[in-house]
């Protein structure tokens, strides 16, 4: 099964009364690819303004061109919550898709400062080209937002290599 993209460029030649036709075609059987660049997969983000990435639809003669990126956001929360964009946070029993703005490289901003605080969330993307292939499998990470990361220092002692089983251990921990 392959997918064709077809051109057709009408040129009319002046010496003869009729014109002539010429067709040109692309077979592209090859599905885009994409990479995101934020988030990456298992990072924890205090902010993120965009959804970023790359995509490509190969290289060579046969190829079409990417057509569109799109981005999937879901909350890992609330499993069958998604974000689409101009909306917001919607139920919904299939996936939504929001239309990327470029190609390569490709973002979907955050306009409405989406996240929540100590939240989960799923960041699918996929593209699609001139050909109508569409990538699969899908580019995909996973990863938390949060904004009261906790930190902790030892006091005691200096040099942490000479604490034994036995030794006193001072720890000064905040959230």
């Amino acid at each position: 099964y392959y997918n064709y993209y077809y051109g057709a460029t009408l040129q009319t030649n002046p010496t003869v009364d009729s014109e002539a036709v010429s067709i040109s075609y692309t077979r592209d059987s090859q599905a885009p690819t994409t990479s995101l660049t934020a988030p990456l997969d298992g990072n924890h983000y205090t902010g993120l303004a965009a959804i970023t990435g790359n995509s490509s639809d190969g290289v060579g003669y046969n190829v079409s061109a990417v057509k569109k990126v799109q981005v999937l956001i879901k909350d890992l929360v609330w499993s069958s919550t998604y974000y689409q964009m101009g909306t917001g946070w919607v139920q919904s029993g299939s996936d939504i898709w929001n239309d990327a703005t470029g190609i390569d490289p490709w973002t979907l901003d955050n306009p409405d400062n989406i996240w929540t605080t100590n939240q989960r969330y799923r960041v699918q993307v996929r593209a699609a080209d001139n050909a109508k292939n569409t990538q699969s499998p899908i580019t995909q990470a996973e990863f938390v937002y949060d904004t009261s990361f906790s930190s902790g220092a030892v006091l005691y002692p200096k040099d942490i290599s000479r604490v034994s089983n036995e030794s006193y251990v001072k720890i000064d921990y905040s959230q």
